[in-house]
């Protein structure tokens, strides 16, 4: 096995030894250069503990005169710079050299919880598709750490699946808006909303033989339109929510636009459908 102070990342590792290995365990990054003193002071204690922590976390060290690249993209204008990674991405960081009772500390906030093992477990479950394995994990996950954000929203998600929409909703509002989970929670809440605008509409069945009668009518497409998109089915919504406005841009108090541009929240901006959509969208509008 290669010791970790032998570690060194280059441009061409970097994603697979730190991003993609991140997602398995922490991976605690030295960006430093021989020619710094204090880098030299900070570099063996950090391969000291790496090797007392018995894989509970990884070094990888990067030298910024050879990865140029590297540095700038992560913003390092001084070193020894430190940066953790969980998940593909920095939680933690310091630059400088730190007491060792500091580094310690600054490790152990970024080795997982029992609760986030207990999260990684379950999602692991829910990818064999052992998905009451993973409801118990999940649950337990909770006991462990009532707030726990992966473990709220992966519970939040397989109770959408089950149809469980009002035991969804208070994890789901429960989730801090301003992080990975709440943005992806608010997201939920608006397909959410998709399925509470259905009450009343007319059923799938109803509205398609309206619609078979009669092309033009708006109720019938709407109704569809609303019911896809309450079960997920977003590229017949985006469609028929975008014939909707095309017909009318004011029916449904304006409801068409925005509930296009609330389908283009659900799914991201990079999303295969809603850069198909957003163009046709503007074209609609002017």
């Amino acid at each position: 096995m290669e010791k970790t102070s032998e570690r060194e990342i280059t441009l061409a590792t970097f994603e697979r030894e730190v991003i993609d290995r991140s997602r398995t365990v922490p991976v605690v990054v030295d960006f430093w250069a021989p020619w710094c003193q204090p880098c030299l002071m900070l570099g063996p204690v950090l391969e000291r503990l790496a090797e007392q922590a018995d894989g509970a976390w990884e070094l990888a060290k990067i030298n910024t005169d050879y990865e140029r690249e590297l540095a700038l993209r992560f913003g390092i204008q001084g070193i020894p710079a430190v940066k953790a990674f969980r998940d593909g991405k920095v939680v933690s960081e310091f630059v400088g050299v730190l007491p060792e009772r500091s580094i310690r500390s600054f490790l152990a906030r970024i080795i997982p919880s029992r609760a986030d093992q207990l999260t990684a477990e379950a999602r692991e479950r829910i990818s064999e598709g052992d998905r009451p394995r993973a409801e118990s994990l999940l649950r337990e996950a909770l006991e462990q750490e009532n707030n726990h954000a992966g473990a709220t929203l992966a519970l939040a998600e397989m109770l959408l699946e089950q149809g469980q929409e009002e035991a969804a909703r208070p994890l789901l509002e429960s989730l801090p808006p301003k992080t990975d989970e709440g943005r992806r929670a608010a997201a939920l809440l608006k397909r959410l909303q998709f399925i509470s605008d259905s009450i009343g509409l007319p059923s799938r069945q109803d509205a398609l033989a309206a619609l078979a009668s009669n092309p033009d009518d708006i109720s019938a497409i709407w109704a569809l339109a609303v019911r896809a998109a309450g079960t997920g089915d977003y590229a017949e919504a985006l469609s028929r929510f975008l014939d909707l406005l095309e017909r009318n841009r004011q029916d449904q108090d304006d409801g068409a636009r925005k509930a296009m541009l609330a389908i283009f929240t659900i799914l991201g901006p990079d999303h295969e459908l809603s850069m198909t959509y957003r163009p046709l969208l503007a074209a609609a509008l002017h």
